[in-house]
């Protein structure tokens, strides 16, 4: 399973990169075209009680723990193909982690679909020192995301996200 899938977004910014605030869900992306609820299954015998699977499709499968932990499994087809670095766990367990890069663009795409204000405290932290990438960054994620495209969307999915802090 650790080969398949590799530990993207706010936890993997949180733990392995940034440092910079707490994440209490799991973003498992794949790149390949494979059947999520036979790795979900597989989960299921390991790691028990499995509670809630919260939503469902071919290309994205969302459960809740018993503790409360929210785990999506993803197929991102648009996500960076290639090597990706290896973290290890403990003795034997190693885990790969998603590449910066991805995770930027991945994050100015979850700006505009989720209008949630992590996202954009990670975005801060990722580009605070890279400021001059975001350009690169923004055509990338709009390759990806196409409401991208309407920067007056982009606009108001920043004032929604303003009024939500305040």
């Amino acid at each position: 399973m650790a080969e398949k899938f590799f530990l993207t977004g706010g936890t993997a910014l949180g733990v392995f990169y940034l440092h910079h605030r707490v994440s209490n869900d799991l973003d498992l992306f794949t790149t390949e075209e494979i059947n999520l609820m036979e790795y979900v299954n597989l989960l299921k015998d390991v790691v028990n009680p499995l509670q809630i699977i919260a939503e469902r499709s071919p290309t994205f499968v969302s459960y809740i723990s018993a503790e409360g932990v929210k785990v999506d499994f993803v197929v991102d087809h648009l996500s960076a193909k290639g090597p990706r670095p290896k973290v290890q766990l403990e003795e034997g367990v190693f885990l790969k982690l998603d590449v910066l890069d991805n995770i930027t663009v991945n994050k100015i795409c979850s700006v505009v679909s989720r209008s949630e204000p992590r996202d954009v405290i990670d975005l801060f932290f990722l580009l605070k020192d890279e400021r001059g990438l975001f350009p690169s960054f923004f055509r990338e994620a709009q390759r990806r995301e196409v409401l991208l495209e309407d920067l007056l969307y982009v606009s108001s999915a920043f004032e929604r996200i303003a009024e939500a802090t305040e």
